[in-house]
């Protein structure tokens, strides 16, 4: 097969700074070099089934989400395409109940990231596969000190201790730790949220009175944001509030900042502790890393290597993977 004709389904419209847009524009962007790929959303499923049916994919991914809803839309549409195949990405988990009806809409395939999901699939006898998401590590890489100062002057950040997050302000991602931090005059904290997911009011006008500096319009250089800082935290402990390898703490290591994390989802699946990433149990644990990389930092006994962990999930490598993916799938070939 010389090349594979594939329909995404999920958004890439507007700013793309959220982590479900990241995902299926890099997927597309990339896929697209060597095969005919469509995108769609969701929300157009039905209405351009005739524009699916016309262009006989030979795959049809659904990356979104997925909800329940995901699973009954796929159904749908594959209706006189006998030969396409489904698949449908686990990334983003939620509303996945009556769990056994997902076994009457099964796809062919289900990429998980999480060990519960792929323990929820294969009980559900769905073929599953681990399939991790991707970052840029040309545009995500590490700056000189010097490069790092001139950042922080763009930005208007001090020369203290910087602590970063990205990602939306909703309740629950934990960000009132950060409020916390605030409150060490040598620590400065930088937040960048998504333009795609509204922010919650309430968390927003918290950080903001905390003194936290939150930037809350879209920026393209994202990359500069993470060089300038010192440390990335990711305090989020449940589903649905973060895709399941969140693309943040990919992008931070990338950049080779130490990072701590929760043990979310499928991040210990891919990336194993060490060389700069710590995973805490709980805040307490999280706030006491903070420091003890602060102090490491300030007397030069800081060692640090993260960005070697995603060198091998760079979204050339990823995509390669998933074309293999599609390729034993339509071939029947699975073990």
């Amino acid at each position: 097969m010389d090349n594979l004709r594939v329909c995404l389904i999920g958004d890439i419209s507007g700013n793309v700074d959220e982590g479900m847009k990241k995902i299926t524009y890099n997927i597309f962007r990339k896929l697209s070099k060597n095969n005919e790929v469509t995108v769609l959303k969701p929300s157009e499923l039905l209405s351009k089934k005739k524009e699916i049916v016309e262009f006989e994919p030979d795959v049809i991914h659904y990356i979104t989400g997925p909800s329940m809803m995901s699973f009954i839309l796929l159904k749908l549409v594959k209706l006189g395409l006998e030969r396409t195949k489904t698949v449908v990405s686990i990334t983003h988990p939620q509303y996945l109940y009556p769990k056994l009806a997902i076994s009457y809409f099964k796809p062919d395939l289900a990429l998980v990231q999480a060990c519960d999901m792929e323990k929820l699939f294969k009980k559900l006898n769905i073929k599953t596969e681990y399939y991790p998401n991707g970052v840029d590590v040309v545009k995500f890489r590490p700056v000189n000190t010097v490069t790092k100062m001139k950042l922080r002057e763009k930005y208007n950040v001090g020369e203290t201790f910087v602590v970063l997050h990205v990602g939306n302000i909703r309740p629950g991602r934990n960000l009132y730790l950060l409020q916390e931090l605030s409150k060490d005059e040598d620590i400065e904290i930088v937040v960048v949220t998504s333009t795609t997911i509204k922010k919650h009011k309430k968390v927003y006008n918290g950080l903001v009175k905390a003194g936290i500096k939150v930037i809350d319009s879209y920026v393209e250089n994202i990359e500069e944001i993470y060089n300038l800082s010192d440390v990335y935290i990711f305090p989020v402990t449940s589903r649905p509030f973060a895709v399941d390898v969140p693309l943040s703490v990919m992008e931070a290591m990338a950049c080779n900042l130490p990072v701590i994390s929760t043990r979310f989802a499928g991040l210990p699946v891919f990336f194993p502790e060490g060389n700069g990433l710590k995973y805490v149990n709980d805040e307490k644990e999280l706030l006491k890393n903070v420091y003890f990389i602060k102090e490491k930092l300030d007397n030069g006994s800081l060692e640090v290597n993260t960005r070697k962990k995603v060198l091998p999930f760079s979204w050339e490598k990823i995509t390669k993977k998933l074309e293999n993916i599609y390729l034993r799938l339509l071939n029947n070939f699975w073990v």
